[in-house]
């Protein structure tokens, strides 16, 4: 028997007033015009102010089959509803950005500001894509080539945003460049600070860093912002990247929230364990062909003399950790071809192997194959993309499909 579940939005709160504010400032602006898939571009004082709207729809449908002894399911909805407004200050060497999903519950994912301090040194604050995770992680949800990111990511992020300061520097030139940068956030993920005074950060700090290597030349202007090598690189180029973060002291799985859980040192007091992650990334494009492999590590520290109870009456052994924290390795690699025409062909496989042979785990033991087909028109403002999935956890399979139209405004 097939079942069938509709997945509706919630209701838009005050964030949608903004695309209204957004609009109406246009009105008065010089030199506006509409660029398909990236959006309405508008100019002020002379071109000294660039800004720019745009957004994107995501409708899909997913085909969840199950084993032979389930029922098919059958998911309808909106994956993602972004409207994003950025501006740049040409005499400032300054840049913001802000970007909202009304899909989700708390719309707000970046809101920043970028100085351009000296040549080749950037300095950002505000809430924005953490640098310390994984490759795919830095990419932004229009420009992935499946739908979904790979299990890989979304077992060890949620949105990958928080709120805090970052500094990136450029060193090399055209033909050898190394990148480092290095990231101060809250460590509670994005809107850090809660609904209210009384929902405040919880734990310290999050100090991530990473360090990009191109061995043999940079790519072509916008390749490095998606997976796929749609403008045909006619040499071998590389990436190779390292990253890593540390969050002092965190109460949610991955540390992108705060209040998941508590744990309490011999005064009955709150004590948060630390999460820790290391990233090993290689991105390679050659003529329409590309890959993306990955490689995560996560660990806890700080976990002596820790308890479940404020009463101490159960005293955290050492494995049980993995009941509050996301930890393990994980592999993932994409492999894609894409035709002049817009095609693509894709194929991803992503493994996961849980830290503690414990049932109870965050994570556990699982790997996921995926083939995709696409189709991009119109520089990429729209998009069709088909995908089979075959998920297989503790020796069972299951199989999914989904289609989705994505559309760039």
């Amino acid at each position: 028997m097939k079942k069938i579940n509709y997945f509706k939005n919630k209701k838009l709160n005050n964030y949608s007033i903004v695309f209204f504010i957004l609009i109406f400032s246009t009105s008065i602006a010089q030199n506006t015009n509409y660029e398909i898939a990236n959006g309405i571009n508008f100019n002020l004082n002379d071109n000294s102010y660039n800004f720019n709207i745009s957004g994107m729809i995501q409708p899909y449908i997913l085909s969840d089959f199950g084993n032979k002894n389930q029922d098919t399911d059958l998911f309808m909805g909106s994956k993602r509803n972004f409207l994003s407004f950025g501006v740049n200050s040409i005499n400032d060497k300054t840049s913001s950005y802000f970007l909202v999903d009304f899909s989700s519950e708390s719309p707000l994912l970046e809101a920043w500001i970028s100085y351009k301090a000296i040549e080749n040194l950037t300095l950002t604050f505000g809430q924005t894509k953490n640098i310390g995770n994984n490759r795919e992680m830095l990419i932004n949800e229009q420009d992935l080539p499946f739908v979904d990111r790979s299990m890989l990511s979304d077992s060890l992020n949620e949105t990958g945003r928080e709120f805090g300061f970052s500094v990136h520097y450029f060193l090399g030139n055209q033909n050898f460049a190394i990148i480092p940068g290095f990231q101060i956030t809250s460590g509670d993920g994005k809107n850090s600070f809660g609904n209210d005074s009384r929902d405040v950060d919880l734990g310290g700090l999050k100090y991530s860093a990473r360090i990009d290597f191109y061995p043999i030349g940079l790519f072509k202007e916008g390749e490095l912002k998606t997976i796929n090598d749609f403008n045909y690189e006619e040499k071998l180029k590389l990436l190779i990247g390292a990253a890593g973060s540390y969050n002092d002291g965190a109460s949610h799985r991955v540390g992108e929230g705060h209040g998941e859980f508590f744990l309490y040192d011999l005064l009955s007091q709150i004590l948060l364990p630390d999460y820790r992650e290391l990233n090993f990334d290689i991105v390679s494009k050659f003529k329409g062909f590309s890959f993306l492999g990955e490689y995560s590590i996560s660990t806890a520290n700080g976990l002596e003399n820790l308890f479940t109870t404020q009463t101490l009456s159960q005293e955290l052994s050492p494995t049980e950790i993995s009941r509050f924290l996301s930890l393990g390795r994980a592999y993932s690699s994409q492999l894609f071809y894409t035709h002049s025409s817009g095609y693509t062909l894709g194929y991803r496989y992503s493994k996961i192997c849980q830290e503690f042979d414990n049932n109870l785990s965050i994570l556990s033991d699982m790997n996921k194959n995926s083939l995709i087909l696409s189709k991009s028109m119109k520089n990429n403002s729209l998009k069709i993309m088909g995908s089979f999935n075959i998920f297989e956890f503790d020796g069972n399979k299951n199989f999914s499909t989904q289609l989705a139209l994505q559309l760039l405004f």
